[in-house]
């Protein structure tokens, strides 16, 4: 099965947190202060871009954590000849529409329009299936059982 779908908007690149940036997240811009203003920025512009994508992805019907090995084809459109590296564009839309990517593969490819966006590409093989985890069930106890147990 072979899924396609366009990402009307200007592809953002992967951006790693560090442990300092990670605190940007939940306050508001005022607050960042002059010193940390770009980083919040950045950091607010790549989760917006990740909520976006997610939620155009989910206008179709595929594994979102998947079981096996599936594939996901990207080709970028950048407006100008300013850009990152294709493979952090490929890491934010995966972490955006996968909750598990580790079966993920792939490739990208860059071209250059006056309109930016991303085609994406989505070859799932046959056997694949959305693994989640579902919370094992826990056996109701007595408190003497439980404190037997933890003995």
């Amino acid at each position: 099965m072979v899924i396609n779908f366009e990402i009307n908007i200007k592809p953002v690149p992967y951006k790693r947190m560090t442990r300092n940036e990670i605190w940007l997240i939940k306050i508001p811009e005022h607050k960042a202060g002059d010193a940390f203003r770009d980083s919040w920025r950045k950091v607010h512009a790549y989760l917006d871009y990740k909520r976006d994508v997610l939620n155009i992805s989910l206008q179709h019907k595929f594994p979102r954590s998947p079981s096996k090995k599936i594939y996901m084809n990207i080709k970028l459109y950048h407006a100008d000849k300013k850009h990152g590296d294709g493979d952090n564009y490929w890491k934010a839309i995966a972490d955006a529409i996968f909750t598990q990517d580790k079966y993920v593969a792939g490739s990208f490819d860059f071209f250059y329009a006056d309109v930016p966006r991303v085609e994406v590409e989505i070859i799932i093989p046959e056997g694949v299936e959305d693994v989640i985890k579902k919370p094992k069930p826990i056996k109701e106890m007595t408190y003497e059982e439980a404190y037997d147990k933890a003995l």
